[in-house]
């Protein structure tokens, strides 16, 4: 009879080393050690091996039209066992049972698993580089057509400085001035195409937008989980209501500014602190997706509306503690309190505002907008367009 079993797999680039045992319970540790070690050996050496009670079979398996190890077998003896012919016969046969299983279930599922990682990894690799190179060449064309508007005087102006040396008798004196100004007029052309081409390497570093395709359910998701985290310390309910298409839509976009600009909206939002609901609606509109953002309990003037991504265009009397945005404020709300959360609420405008407009610069589309609207029957949106993506479902 046998009384324990252990089954080692050799490592692989595809899999770690895997030892499993089923020991008798008065197993010590360093027997247990000793079991790995001889699994260890038995698959190093790819043949039959024992040390007094532990045989040690190899797991071969026919792959790829080669005989190849993947690991070993181990089992303890009863000490009082006596070993015949047939039990050994049988015991082959179940390493070459528990081989073709292991190679099947470890092995070559490992290895796929790999292959599927290292092409998951490719393919955001390449979308990646791609989303660089279309930023890049963005900045690019925009320094070239600088640098052609800048620098095309210079070079037709040399031309005709040439031309006049060599078609037309000059005296000395003019040709020393000819010489001088075509000398002047090289140097400043190679001066100015180095700064221009320097401040398009620099402006190539600081620029962090990254194109992907994000799912418009995904970012709706987001947004409720974001606006879930922040309800927990207040006092009141306020809800996320989401209408989104039937079928999910997919927007060019940075993942990471979109992100951005629902949580400030929705801070801006949890400065009424005042339960109610809030409404995020998308919609596909030809080569766009619109995205509304409603906040239902509060109502804004067509002129606070008209200025709201324009801070500076709002009156005195707006932007302190008679602000649209405070009233029904509890009086605690001083003007200078009220004037700090106003700034607050600007500035969240003005990163919405300055994140639509990267979108409109990079994201690959002209016509990304951000406007502000009232809504019907109360309350007001802040109504926004990014260009559609193409979402391919695994």
């Amino acid at each position: 009879p046998i009384e324990g079993w252990s089954i080692f797999i050799a490592p692989t680039e595809a899999h770690p080393e895997y030892f499993a045992a089923a020991q008798p319970a008065t197993t010590q540790g360093d027997e247990a050690a000793e079991w790995l070690w001889l699994s260890q050996r038995c698959c190093a050496q790819q043949s039959p091996l024992s040390r007094g009670h532990l045989e040690a079979l190899p797991l071969i398996v026919d792959a790829a039209d080669e005989q190849r190890c993947i690991g070993a077998i181990c089992v303890a003896h009863s000490p009082q066992s006596q070993r015949s012919a047939d039990s050994q016969l049988l015991l082959e046969l179940v390493a070459r049972y528990v081989g073709i299983v292991a190679f099947t279930a470890v092995v070559k599922l490992a290895s796929q698993y790999r292959d599927i990682e290292e092409a998951t990894e490719e393919a955001e690799r390449a979308a990646y580089e791609n989303a660089q190179l279309h930023v890049q060449n963005l900045v690019l064309d925009n320094c070239l057509s600088t640098l052609k508007h800048e620098t095309l005087y210079y070079p037709h102006r040399i031309a005709q400085l040439v031309g006049q040396l060599r078609q037309q008798p000059l005296s000395e004196a003019d040709e020393r001035a000819a010489i001088a100004t075509m000398a002047e007029s090289m140097a400043y052309y190679r001066g100015i195409f180095a700064t221009l081409s320097a401040c398009a390497s620099r402006q190539l570093s600081t620029i962090a937008f990254r194109r992907s395709t994000i799912s418009a359910q995904d970012l709706a998701h987001r947004a409720l989980q974001y606006l879930q985290r922040t309800l927990r310390n207040k006092a009141f309910d306020l809800r996320l209501t989401t209408r989104l298409p039937q079928n999910d839509v997919a927007i060019t976009a940075d993942a990471h500014y979109l992100r951005i600009l629902l949580e400030q909206l929705i801070d801006v939002a949890l400065t009424l602190e005042q339960g109610g609901e809030l409404r995020l609606e998308v919609e596909q509109e030809g080569r766009f997706v619109s995205f509304r953002f409603t906040d239902c309990r509060r109502t804004l003037s067509a002129e606070v509306l008209r200025n709201l991504f324009h801070p500076c265009a709002l009156t005195d009397h707006e932007i302190g503690s008679d602000s649209p945005f405070f009233k029904g404020a509890s009086a605690a709300t001083t003007s200078a309190t009220a004037a700090q959360r106003q700034l607050e609420i600007d500035m969240a405008h003005l990163v919405c505002k300055q994140i639509i407009r990267e979108h409109d610069d990079y994201a690959g589309l002209r016509g990304c907008r951000i406007q502000a609207q009232s809504a019907q029957p109360c309350g007001y949106s802040i109504c926004f367009t990014l260009p559609l993506g193409t979402y391919t479902h695994s």
